[in-house]
């Protein structure tokens, strides 16, 4: 019985950890999107899922941006800065009535190799089931991409 409780213990304490989240990027709006064979790039998501990590995206060429995410805080007075990138890939009111003030909702600004910047945030959509989760992604040249995991 002791065996037992201390290996619940364990996988509970574990179930926190570090895990690394696979996912990626579809471009659906810009430059890339109008391509015929259209890229998809990939992203992995490292942290204990929410409030905070890493991520890292693989882009063409060997570009990769990486860098820290955290949950946007329901008070955050920008929270609604991408709101029109959420609408454009996920339909329009998507963002007010499906991201804005949920606790699962997260951001980040990954820095690439080639001295470019991404803006991305994400929504998992049930907590506790990493694959649900979604989101947007900026490039800062005209591409908007859609994220799934």
């Amino acid at each position: 019985m002791k065996t037992i409780i201390t290996l619940i213990a364990v996988f509970t304490a574990l179930g926190g950890c570090a895990v690394m989240v696979p996912g990626h990027l579809y471009p659906v709006q810009g430059p890339l999107s109008k391509l015929g064979a259209p890229p998809t790039y990939e992203v992995s998501m490292n942290g204990s899922f929410l409030p905070s990590g890493s991520l890292t995206v693989h882009m063409a060429q060997g570009i990769t941006c990486s860098g820290d995410w955290k949950a946007v805080s329901q008070q955050d007075p920008s929270a609604r800065q991408m709101s029109a990138e959420w609408d454009g890939v996920y339909g329009s009111g998507y963002f007010v009535a499906n991201v804005l003030g949920k606790r699962t909702f997260a951001r980040s600004t990954p820095t690439c190799t080639d001295s470019g910047k991404l803006s991305l945030e994400f929504l998992v959509v049930h907590p506790g089931v990493p694959s649900s989760t979604i989101g947007v992604v900026s490039d800062g040249v005209g591409n908007v991409f859609k994220l799934t995991f």
